[in-house]
């Protein structure tokens, strides 16, 4: 019955020009409403509304005093705490999963507490055992660097590599320090490694950028240091972050998932060439993930196809469904001269009649489609393609290198193909143009978005790149090291951290004396 109701108003609706051109304004208002409602935190749609409160942490506030805490009163207390001489024991367990932070002094605020502080407090001493930890300090003299003697770095990891020897006292210092943190739990501190800069390889015939040069050689630098811990894997964290506090479940989940469906040897199963993974990147922007230039013709073309079509779609509708004898045009061609006459009867309506949809609604309904069509355009690219749960393929557009897990046997090429290349672009672009193959076989061609979307859909590339989503950790840096100098970053930001993280719900996790986490009210997802 209420389906024959709508039908029937509707019928209505499109023989009455007037009335539909009401009805099609209202619904393009409202879907505009709700595509603004919907893409109001969305910053590569134009219904982006930034106000005071769009890059306000909400989870990530939460984690920055969780980490502060635990570095000031829990870890000097819990079993966290590991002694040196004593990490690789049979009875606490070897390794099998390396992390390395990666710190340079920054002109304002430091951020290594928070990142090395939201590592840790989640983990429990079961947890901890598997991990081998190590700081990078890029710094040139490690002491420049406002958090080398504290005594938290010492005491929480198990290695710091360094570019020059630390002055005695320092070291003195250092000692004396971590006795004092750890009240007597743990009597040596982490291993100072020495990797003296290395010098830069000779400018190559393009224009090299000094900063991006220097990035990529620290960044090589902070792989062979997980070359040498040993593990099958590695993460990589830069310092200006932090942590979901379940990141150490979600990056074992997603390590499994990886060598699961990327092997590390190419495959090939019905038909389709399954790659190894390169890297798994833990965190995103969506600020990369909004139309490109080369996309829009396709958008014009979709746009000016959307009406058409559907006009088509009408008329031939209207005029299939009825019969030849029904027809305009039929009652025209083989309208007879001299009709007989026929008695007069009052006009019943029937189910069979076919309706004919006037040109003024034929018009309105075409322009109707394409305002949706445009709206939807405008919604953004993410809106049209969300990046799906879980871990998937993210060739482009991901960007940075906040947090990224790496297989250990690529490690090497990988650190070769970043010195050899230092400069040329950012090293994040460096590690995709790798792994997609490209530089591998052209070594000074500087690959193009359009190159790299065609070899992409073309299946082109040694590896596979791949993202977690959400994004397991957050940029909380306000500024960042860009070429030129250090500046704004507040837009590097991971809007799915803030919104589908369970912060509300997120206490801290504590691990108890059998070495069993508990977790008192979050929920992983």
């Amino acid at each position: 019955m209420a389906v024959e109701k709508v039908t029937s108003f509707l019928s209505r609706t499109i023989r009455r020009p007037r009335r539909l051109f009401l009805l099609c304004v209202v619904l393009t208002t409202l879907s505009a409403v709700l595509l603004s409602y919907a893409n109001a935190d969305n910053p590569v749609s134009h219904f982006f509304a930034p106000s005071s409160r769009t890059y306000e942490p909400t989870y990530s506030a939460l984690r920055e005093r969780q980490a502060r805490h635990f570095l000031d009163n829990e870890a000097q207390k819990g079993e966290i705490i590991l002694a040196a001489e004593n990490r690789t024991s049979e009875l606490l367990g070897t390794p099998d999963l390396a992390l390395v932070l990666i710190s340079i002094r920054r002109p304002s605020a430091q951020y290594l507490d928070l990142a090395l502080g939201s590592t840790l407090d989640s983990l429990s001493p079961a947890e901890r055992k598997r991990l081998h930890i190590s700081v990078v300090i890029a710094d040139a003299e490690p002491e420049s660097h406002p958090f080398f003697t504290s005594p938290w770095l010492h005491a929480l990891t198990d290695e710091i590599v360094v570019r020059a020897q630390p002055k005695p006292e320092s070291s003195l210092e250092i000692a004396t320090a971590v006795a004092s943190y750890t009240h007597g739990g743990r009597r040596v501190a982490a291993k100072i490694r020495v990797v003296p800069r290395p010098e830069f390889p000779s400018a190559a015939q393009v224009e090299l950028s000094d900063w991006h040069r220097q990035g990529a050689v620290d960044y090589a630098e902070t792989l062979d240091t997980c070359s040498r811990a040993g593990t099958p894997h590695c993460v990589v964290l830069e310092d200006d972050i932090v942590l979901t506090a379940t990141w150490h479940q979600q990056v074992r989940s997603a390590i499994a998932a990886a060598d699961a469906r990327w092997p590390h040897e190419v495959q090939s199963e019905r038909g389709r060439t399954r790659k190894p993974w390169a890297f798994i990147r833990l965190f995103y922007a969506e600020k990369y993930f909004g139309w490109e230039d080369y996309e829009v013709p396709t958008l014009i073309c979709v746009s000016a196809a959307a009406p058409i079509l559907t006009l088509a779609f009408l008329l031939i509708g209207t005029r299939g469904s009825s019969s030849k004898s029904s027809s305009a045009a039929y009652k025209l061609l083989a309208r007879p001269s001299s009709p007989p006459p026929r008695p007069y009867h009052a006009p019943t309506p029937s189910p069979n009649r076919p309706t004919t949809i006037p040109l003024p609604s034929l018009l309105i309904l075409s322009l109707t489609v394409l305002a949706h069509t445009i709206l939807i355009i405008l919604a953004g690219r993410n809106h049209i393609h969300p990046i799906p749960p879980g871990l998937s393929s993210m060739p482009r557009r991901g960007c940075c290198t906040q947090a990224t897990i790496f297989p250990n046997h690529l490690l090497p090429a990988l650190a070769t193909h970043l010195r050899a290349h230092a400069g040329e672009q950012p090293y994040d672009v460096l590690m995709a143009d790798w792994a997609v193959g490209h530089a591998a076989s052209h070594p000074n061609a500087r690959i193009t978005p359009e190159v790299a979307e065609q070899e992409r859909r073309a299946g082109v590339g040694l590896y596979e790149i791949l993202a977690l989503n959400p994004a397991v950790v957050q940029h909380v840096g306000h500024s960042s090291s860009q070429a030129g100098g250090y500046q704004r970053a507040d837009p590097l930001w991971s809007f799915a951290f803030e919104r589908k993280q369970p912060w509300s719900k997120v206490v801290e996790v504590r691990a108890s004396s059998s070495g069993a986490a508990w977790l008192d009210g979050v929920s992983l997802f």
